[in-house]
């Protein structure tokens, strides 16, 4: 069972995963989570997202979940970073971490002051591989305080969404790097 379950977080065949659009914003094209898409026809995944970095996490307002409340915008920190009073909290993103791989995270940068910190926790989540949006969408709102995920979006379009329209074939291959 843990097998299928690994299957499903990486495509089948990463040649199936097609970059949506490059993120060129001097041309007009954002992407800058490099969101791919699962364009094989017969994979599990078809049609699906995968993403590497900026997730972001929101944890319920006011939650004192760091050793460092709020910890710098410019610190980039590991799930170790949690507090020794959260436990639980602190074990499920040792798991996530020990299941999917190492990540970063740091203070999501929208937040201007300490102050709106402390009372939004949020933080920003990059791993070192594409990993399937929905499944770690998934795992991370299974952790208690947690009230949100996302990943960033390009302009126009709703990666979040169950049914996202793939482009044409063709567009694909325009946006491929």
């Amino acid at each position: 069972m843990c097998l299928a379950f690994t299957a499903k977080m990486q495509a089948e065949n990463d040649s199936c995963l097609k970059m949506f659009c490059p993120h060129d914003p001097a041309n007009g094209s954002h992407n800058i989570d490099s969101v791919m898409i699962d364009t094989c026809q017969y994979s599990l995944t078809y049609n699906d997202i995968y993403a590497m970095k900026y997730y972001g996490i929101a944890f319920q307002v006011y939650s004192r979940i760091f050793k460092i409340n709020p910890f710098p915008a410019d610190t980039f920190v590991t799930w170790d970073f949690f507090d020794t009073t959260n436990m639980a909290i602190r074990n499920a993103f040792k798991n996530i971490n020990d299941i999917y791989g190492p990540f970063s995270m740091r203070r999501f940068t929208s937040i201007i002051s300490d102050s709106e910190a402390m009372k939004f926790p949020t933080v920003s989540i990059a791993f070192n591989k594409y990993l399937h949006y929905k499944t770690l969408k998934t795992k991370f709102e299974e952790i208690d305080k947690v009230i949100g995920v996302t990943i960033e979006k390009y302009p126009g379009y709703d990666f979040t969404s169950e049914n996202i329209k793939l482009p044409p074939p063709e567009a694909v291959d325009l946006f491929r790097l």
